[in-house]
């Protein structure tokens, strides 16, 4: 396990930052509809390998189980948009982050502590974990993951189509999790932290909110920020992108770090020293 970071930044689009400060909420997306679907194939492939790996007899049936119930619903080898992950980097001011994730005039990263965050998980129920860039990692995990199922997978002829449709629909979610940090090495230098929510139900509406973006309309589940700022030594702190009019931006962080931290927390700021622009 990586060692915890003391700050990690969460890089963001005008757009998205005046809503999470107005709504006092990060906004969890969906993880498949977050990482290239290559990515999110890793875990399925590397867990598929793994219980072809162990053979005939139950392990067999339980893969043919999979893949023609949840595995099958997927789109091209996408998990389940059960899991909903917010994405942060170690990498406080980082041009490959700004040129990805932020790129246009007023974009800026909020940052918080490890503490913040971690608070923050805790009341949503979300787990704040690292992404893994290693393949070497990314098969022990994988591997770990199924012989955590093993005990019961080879118990699947004593199973009821019910529970043995459960454990299915359970592996599944696990993989859906560890599909979600499971990255392309050649991403390593973004050093990306996710909070990532617990296996959900398939489809829950009135949980869902819904707004536009680069490639159409998308669901996100609010996380709240309130526990972010309940310390006295909290605080709300921007970066200020390279992009944009940098002394109106020092006005807008002002205003926006009090829309979310309110009045009794300090907000402070300072410039991106990245030397180019992203544009």
């Amino acid at each position: 396990m990586l060692p915890s970071p003391e700050f990690l930044a969460h890089y963001t689009r005008p757009p998205a930052l005046i809503e999470i400060c107005r709504r006092r909420a990060l906004l969890a997306g969906v993880a498949a509809n977050m990482n290239d679907w290559r990515e999110q194939r890793i875990a399925v492939q590397l867990c598929e390998r793994a219980l072809e790996f162990i053979g005939e007899g139950t392990a067999t049936e339980f893969l043919y189980s999979w893949r023609a119930g949840p595995r099958e619903l997927d789109t091209v080898g996408r998990t389940t948009p059960g899991i909903f992950t917010v994405s942060f980097s170690s990498e406080l001011d980082s041009l490959e982050q700004w040129r990805a994730y932020a790129p246009d005039p007023g974009s800026m990263a909020l940052v918080f502590s490890w503490n913040q965050l971690e608070r923050v998980g805790e009341e949503a129920g979300f787990q704040l974990v690292p992404c893994i860039y290693d393949p070497t990692l990314h098969a022990q995990l994988s591997n770990s993951l199924v012989e955590s199922f093993l005990p019961r997978i080879t118990s699947i002829r004593q199973l009821s189509s019910h529970d043995l449709n459960s454990l299915v629909w359970e592996f599944h979610h696990s993989v859906s999790t560890l599909a979600a940090i499971l990255k392309d090495p050649s991403f390593k230098m973004e050093q990306e932290w996710r909070l990532i929510s617990p296996a959900r139900a398939y489809w829950e509406p009135e949980n869902y909110e819904y707004l536009p973006g680069p490639r159409g309309i998308r669901q996100f589940l609010s996380v709240s920020l309130a526990p972010a700022f309940t310390l006295p030594e909290d605080q709300c702190t921007f970066t200020i992108g390279p992009n944009g009019d940098v002394d109106q931006m020092v006005q807008v962080a002002g205003g926006l770090g009090y829309q979310l931290a309110g009045p009794k927390f300090s907000v402070s700021y300072r410039y991106s020293e990245t030397s180019l622009r992203t544009y």
